[in-house]
């Protein structure tokens, strides 16, 4: 279930990347969500982190 709306709010984020610093943090994004898969508690808060900076950008 996770992996679907991740899958999904990356596809509005790529929709949405028109700044080079959007599509930087959908880059980040997108990598630490590959590991958050493999690793804990430390990486789930940083992409949390990014999916904030993203919404206050309105690129998710």
């Amino acid at each position: 279930m996770e992996n679907a709306k991740d899958h999904e709010f990356e596809e509005e984020l790529s929709s949405q990347a028109k700044s080079p610093e959007s599509a930087i943090i959908l880059e980040a994004l997108t990598l630490l969500r590959e590991v958050k898969r493999y690793r804990g508690f430390f990486y789930k808060q940083k992409v949390a982190s990014l999916e904030a900076k993203a919404r206050k950008l309105n690129i998710g």
